[in-house]
């Protein structure tokens, strides 16, 4: 892992693996890691629909919805710029996106009252 991050440059297939094998260690201490490579794996490829997944995983495991929301909103709004179809797989993504996006708002809504 250290070696194939220390290269750089890494693509959105890199990052996601690499994101996705440190979230699957199931180590607190490594969740900020797997947080910022599968955020910037997100970055590199906004259509890699995997990484979308394993990085709600990650903010659910922690309780950190409101940081979901926020984050997956803004994922939301970009891939609503860079595509406007209303089928296919970017729609889907953007569809299962905002099912992250109300579960967030809903564990957010129980917490407050």
């Amino acid at each position: 892992y250290k070696e194939a991050r220390g290269l750089g440059n890494l693509d959105a297939f890199a990052l996601d693996k690499l994101g996705k094998y440190l979230a699957d260690k199931d180590d607190p201490q490594l969740y900020d890691e797997a947080t910022a490579l599968l955020k910037k794996s997100i970055e590199t490829a906004p259509f890699l629909r995997s990484s979308y997944g394993k990085l709600w995983e990650l903010f659910e495991h922690q309780g950190k919805y409101a940081d979901a929301l926020e984050l997956f909103q803004s994922y939301k709004q970009n891939l609503d710029k860079l595509n406007g179809d209303i089928n296919g797989p970017i729609f889907d993504i953007k569809n299962e996106i905002q099912d992250y996006i109300n579960t967030a708002k809903s564990k957010i809504d129980v917490r407050v009252h």
